[in-house]
């Protein structure tokens, strides 16, 4: 299983951090040290619903890019902020995209570790009869958040990730880890009636500078290997603050990728692998990549997988 094209579509429109937080009476120095620990500057907003804005992303990249589908043997959506019930944006993607009836389609409510989920889904998928799956992952985050606390919207923005995903042409099986443990605490909560994201930022820290650092320490110990093994290991973008606190607790030769790097986009949930990915000016292109890829976050739930990237197209798109 490999990663062979990866796109981040963003909206065009963008939010400034700093003077959101002064339209919202944070001093200077309130200001200050919230962008210090969250690590975003900025973010972007989507003036649609989640359906129209993925059909005006693949639109794009059809028309605009020239990008071949037509070996997509499945589509796998994921996210949290889905506007429509009936029908599946996974089918209207099929039929926009000129697919076979036959094409497997699904729409998953996940969050932050929900690629992680879709990975697994790939997998057996790729094991089967498919040759290459769809990958289309993200939230429209701000009209979820559009009522929350100021601290908490700040961290999160507008966009997805479209990923390809193939058999890789080696014996590479990759290995994929998957955890929950059930929210009945209201850690991170946003009701269909209220449509308002609310985090106790606290506890979700705490579960991911705990979890996450174990669930990694726990898989090389059990499969002998080391973090230089890996040729780069990709965390989930939540924030600065949690991705440095993530690092803190690995031992110190971890691979030098291990970093923020969403600081103009934010959190957008299930797609912030793919905008890590989209946002490494050094990800090289036509080079085979062995990968750690880790989620973590809503649910709660957690997890990892192993994956090879060797993209031939990695890229930004503004719808």
């Amino acid at each position: 299983m490999q990663i062979t094209e990866n796109y981040l579509s963003l909206p065009s429109n963008t939010l400034q951090v700093e003077d959101y937080l002064y339209q919202h009476h944070y001093s200077p120095e309130s200001i200050e040290s919230t962008i210090s620990a969250t690590g975003i500057t900025s973010f972007h907003v989507c003036d649609s619903g989640f359906t129209h804005f993925c059909i005006q992303t693949f639109q794009c990249l059809i028309n605009d890019h020239n990008v071949n589908f037509s070996s997509v043997g499945s589509i796998i959506v994921v996210s949290q902020s889905f506007d429509d019930r009936i029908p599946s944006i996974s089918t209207r993607l099929q039929k926009l995209l000129e697919l076979p009836s036959s094409t497997f389609c699904i729409d998953v409510i996940d969050g932050c570790s929900g690629f992680i989920k879709a990975l697994n889904l790939a997998k057996s998928l790729l094991e089967s009869s498919c040759e290459e799956v769809l990958i289309v992952s993200g939230d429209l985050n701000s009209q979820l958040t559009i009522n929350s606390h100021p601290s908490t919207r700040v961290l999160f923005g507008d966009g997805i990730s479209v990923t390809k995903i193939q058999r890789s042409p080696s014996l590479f099986q990759p290995q994929i880890l998957l955890f929950n443990d059930g929210d009945n605490s209201d850690k991170i909560t946003c009701s269909f009636s209220e449509n308002t994201l609310r985090m106790n930022g606290f506890e979700v820290f705490r579960f991911a500078r705990t979890e996450v650092p174990k669930l990694i320490k726990i898989y090389l110990r059990n499969n002998s290997l080391q973090y230089n093994y890996f040729d780069v290991i990709i965390l989930h973008q939540a924030s600065k603050l949690v991705v440095d606190a993530i690092v803190k607790k690995m031992d110190r030769s971890c691979n030098p990728s291990l970093y923020f790097n969403c600081s103009t986009i934010g959190n957008i949930g299930a797609g912030s692998i793919g905008s890590w990915v989209a946002l490494s000016s050094d990800f090289p292109l036509h080079t085979i990549l062995k990968a750690l890829v880790v989620g973590f976050g809503s649910g709660l739930s957690w997890g990892l997988a192993e994956v090879n990237f060797n993209l031939n197209t990695n890229t930004t798109i503004y719808v």
